[in-house]
C-alpha cells in the first residue's frame, strides 16, 4: 500500500504507521528523544522504534500520547486510554499513518479522501493534531506542525502532515490502484453544472461526463477535458490530458508532461475562441481535439 501511494502522489519520505500498544516490544531509541524527531528518522531513514514513556525527551508528548494523565491542567488533544508503549515504522498493522506532505499533494489527497477536515494551533503538532486527534476520531487529519517539530524534529517549512486511521489509508490505496490502472486524473472542478447544450455536444463527439471532467478516446488514445472557468464563473478555457503508460515520454509544445506513478499525463490548456471551436453546438470539435491529440504526441497518428 505505502508504494502505491508513495509513487502517485510523489512523495518523498515513506508512510510511517504508529500502533498504540503494540502486542511486541521493538528497537528502543539509543537516548530519549522528541517523538516528532523519532517519526522524522523513521519517514527519512525507514527505521523502527517502540518507545516507552523512558524514551522521550519532549515535554507534553508523553501526556499527549497516553503515557501519563495531566495533573495540574487539560491538555487537548490527547490519547486518554493508558498507553505503554507506541511503535513508530510499519504501516502494517498500524493504527494510523503518518505522510509527510507538500501543499499540492495534500491537494490531491484531499480530492481521494473526500475532504480532510482538521484543527491547528501550532503546538503539539505530530503528537497531539496528528497522532492523538485521528486515533481518536478515526479520520483523517492534517497539521501544519509546530516549532518543536521544525527545530528538534527536522521537519522543513514547507512540509504539511498528514494523519489517516488505516482503514482509510486501505481505502486510499484502492481508490489509487483502480484510477491507475485506467491512467485516470484528477481534478477539483465538477462538472455537474455544465449546460445540457455542452453534455450534448460532447456527447456528440464520442464523450461521456465523469465526475470533474469528460473522458473519450480519440484514435485510441484516452483523452480527458476538463473545462475551466474564470472567476465570474465563464467556461473561458479547456485542459486537455493524454494519459500514457509508462515514463520518459517527451511532448511538443504547448503540451507539459507529469509522471504519475506508471503514468505520464500529457497536458495543456487552451482558449475556447482561439481553437475555434463550440462547446454549446460542438462546431470543429471532432477536427481541432484530433489535432491537438497529434500534436501532443507528434503526429503519432498522422496528420
Amino acid at each position: 500500500m505505502s508504494d502505491t501511494v508513495r509513487a502517485y502522489l510523489g512523495m518523498k519520505d515513506k508512510v510511517v504507521g504508529i500502533k498504540i500498544n503494540p502486542a511486541e516490544d521493538g528497537l528502543h531509541p539509543k537516548e530519549p528523544a522528541w517523538f516528532c524527531q523519532l517519526v522524522k528518522e523513521a519517514a527519512v531513514k525507514g527505521v523502527e522504534y517502540v518507545i516507552d514513556v523512558t524514551d522521550l525527551a519532549c515535554p507534553n508528548a508523553d501526556i499527549t500520547l497516553g503515557f501519563r494523565q495531566p495533573k495540574y491542567v487539560e491538555i487537548e488533544p490527547r490519547i486518554k486510554e493508558e498507553v505503554e508503549r507506541v511503535r513508530i515504522g510499519k504501516s502494517e498493522e498500524s493504527d494510523l499513518v503518518l505522510l509527510c506532505l507538500n501543499a499540492e499533494q495534500v491537494m490531491t489527497l484531499s480530492i481521494f479522501l473526500g475532504g480532510i477536515t482538521s484543527s491547528c494551533k501550532g503546538e503539539m503538532g505530530v503528537c497531539g493534531e496528528a497522532v492523538a486527534a485521528t486515533y481518536n476520531q478515526q479520520k483523517p487529519h492534517f497539521t501544519f506542525l509546530c516549532n518543536g517539530a521544525r527545530l528538534m524534529g527536522g521537519f522543513k517549512k514547507n512540509e504539511i502532515l498528514v494523519a489517516i486511521p488505516l482503514p482509510g489509508f486501505e481505502q486510499l490505496n484502492q481508490r489509487i490502484e483502480n484510477l491507475t490502472k485506467t491512467g485516470g486524473a484528477l481534478c477539483g472542478c465538477q462538472v455537474s453544472d455544465i449546460p445540457k447544450e455542452v453534455v450534448k455536444a460532447f456527447s456528440e463527439a464520442g464523450f461521456e461526463k465523469g465526475a470533474d471532467y469528460f473522458f473519450g478516446k480519440i484514435d485510441e488514445q484516452q483523452v480527458r477535458i476538463y473545462l475551466n472557468k474564470d472567476d465570474t464563473g465563464r467556461i473561458r478555457q479547456i485542459t486537455l490530458y493524454l494519459p500514457i503508460k509508462g515514463e520518459g515520454v517527451v511532448p511538443n509544445p504547448p503540451f507539459q508532461a507529469k509522471v504519475r506513478g506508471n503514468w505520464t499525463d500529457l497536458y495543456a490548456v487552451f482558449d475556447i475562441d482561439a481553437l475555434g471551436i463550440s462547446l454549446y453546438t460542438g462546431k470543429n470539435m471532432d477536427t481541432v481535439f484530433k489535432a491537438l491529440v497529434n500534436k501532443a504526441k507528434g503526429g503519432k497518428y498522422g496528420g
